[in-house]
């Protein structure tokens, strides 16, 4: 039988990673856990070691490898895990595409670390001196040492990737806040191109020769084959380029799928892509997800970087939600694949409700998830905010929790008020019981009134 991801592989806590343990420990992190347990059901461990890397040094590496797998099978994208290399095979329109994982790890990335939001420490960092010249030198850098390290492999010598376009796909973990960056030091080393601010306020391209580590110059161009190290580099057709295949990508996505069982409020933040015409500078985005602008996809947020000089070109479009960038006549280009929002950083924040539990065990907390499903056709009263889901198997009940509204979702609430569904034996559908009436009070008073309702049932 398949472990599950979150049942430890050693009882001796030592030898788990720093954020397994973190999700593991923490109810906080129900949604996260429950989203990359959906993930998981239908991944294929072809390597056999998936889960024990998961919990201790290689938790960011699976994640990313998670995040893959979830965007590739809600895009409908046919997969072959057959193989131990490269890590995914996949096809859409007729066309094949082998990928490879990996990521820029550092001291900071040591024992299953990770940033939690991808907005911790860079706004600090940005005061520090220097910090201009370390992003246009030695970020960039992070990200090319991975991907050569993948290079030398020359995954596309196997015979089941013959003549297939070949991509490595990459995020960074090397340091607090590293996942706040763009693409857009990437961009830079791999085409050998810079923007900058001309006299009108406009930005022009800038060839690059050289990136410098402290004072030794690295070359630039990658995908232009600069030096002989580089020399296999059209066998590559493109980088995949991602910061937010994270704990709280996975959380969003859950909390759209009904996967916490209290009131759960998130709010994410950062710097959007700006679509409007000569648009230089990025646009800033707040917003709570129950007030979503868009619907976020498994694909938002993901950059495809063309290789110009590619034996195997991936077109561009072929993945579904993502940023294409490339190179033409010396200037770089982008176009948003699908939806109208691409996020270039941004962190995310949640509070939760601490839970409710009845005192008799009968009564059971369940998650919105489960409670949508036993009850598919339950609508949320106006002004009413769900924050508690509970069953009761033997009086075949479920029952919500409410507060009143304010006219926004949020920890303040005048009131509370419940709803409990019954069903009769046999049957798969719930009908309306009891209603109470939405009234002033402390809501442990709603709660008790509530259970002791559940359990005259019997």
């Amino acid at each position: 039988m398949k472990k599950g991801l979150f049942e430890p592989i050693y009882d001796d806590n030592k030898l788990l990673g720093k954020m397994f343990k973190e999700l593991l420990n923490n109810n906080d992190y129900l949604t996260v856990k429950m989203m990359l347990e959906d993930v998981y059901s239908d991944y294929k461990d072809i390597d056999g070691n998936f889960v024990e890397q998961f919990q201790t040094n290689a938790f960011n590496a699976r994640m990313l490898e998670l995040y893959f797998f979830a965007y590739f099978q809600s895009e409908n994208y046919q997969m072959n895990r057959d193989y131990q290399y490269p890590d995914f095979l996949i096809q859409k329109d007729n066309m094949k595409v082998a990928i490879e994982i990996t990521t820029a790890n550092g001291e900071y990335n040591k024992e299953g670390g990770v940033t939690i939001n991808s907005g911790d420490g860079m706004y600090n960092k940005r005061e520090e001196k220097g910090y201009d010249e370390y992003l246009k030198n030695e970020v960039p850098l992070k990200f090319t040492s991975p991907i050569f390290s993948k290079i030398q492999k020359k995954y596309w010598e196997k015979p089941h990737c013959k003549d297939l376009p070949f991509a490595i796909a990459v995020e960074g973990f090397f340091e607090e806040g590293s996942l706040s960056y763009t693409s857009n030091p990437l961009t830079e080393i791999l085409y050998g191109v810079r923007y900058i601010e001309d006299s009108q306020g406009g930005f022009s391209p800038q060839k690059i020769d050289k990136h410098y580590k402290g004072e030794t110059p690295i070359v630039s161009g990658l995908f232009f084959k600069p030096t002989k190290e580089w020399r296999e580099m059209d066998n590559v057709s493109a980088i995949l380029f991602q910061n937010s295949a994270t704990i709280s990508k996975f959380r969003r996505l859950g909390w759209y799928k009904g996967y916490y069982n209290s009131l759960s409020i998130i709010t994410r933040r950062g710097l959007l892509y700006n679509r409007e015409k000569g648009a230089t500078v990025p646009k800033y985005l707040s917003y709570e997800l129950s007030q979503a602008p868009f619907k976020e996809t498994w694909g938002s947020g993901l950059v495809v970087l063309h290789n110009p000089n590619a034996k195997h070109p991936i077109p561009k479009g072929y993945f579904r939600d993502a940023m294409d960038i490339w190179y033409e006549n010396g200037e770089i280009y982008n176009n948003l694949n699908g939806g109208m929002y691409h996020f270039l950083n941004s962190d995310t924040n949640a509070i939760s409700y601490q839970l409710l539990v009845s005192e008799n065990t009968e009564i059971k907390n369940i998650t919105k998830c489960e409670f949508d499903k036993l009850n598919p056709r339950y609508k949320t009263n106006k002004n009413c905010i769900p924050m508690y889901w509970y069953k009761a198997e033997t009086q075949k009940a479920i029952a919500v929790l409410s507060a009143i509204s304010t006219g926004h979702k949020s920890t303040n609430s005048s009131g509370y008020g419940y709803e409990i569904f019954t069903t009769i034996e046999g049957a798969k559908s719930y009908k309306l019981h009891k209603q109470s009436n939405l009234r002033e009070g402390e809501i442990e008073d709603v709660s008790i009134e509530m259970f002791n309702e559940i359990l005259l049932l019997t």
